[in-house]
């Protein structure tokens, strides 16, 4: 199971994604449209 977790302040989120326990993704996103719209787009439905 993917869960995707945010920790969200004013100018940037703190983003961990994790497949099955295991840490695949993390990372500092700031806060502006245009780059959290690019990185909503990077996330996709597993396919199981």
């Amino acid at each position: 199971m993917r869960v995707i977790g945010m920790n969200v302040h004013r100018a940037f989120a703190q983003v961990a994604i994790l497949d099955d326990g295991r840490v695949v993704n993390e990372q500092r996103l700031e806060l502006v449209q245009a780059k959290v719209i690019a990185f909503g787009r990077t996330l996709s439905f597993p396919v199981r």
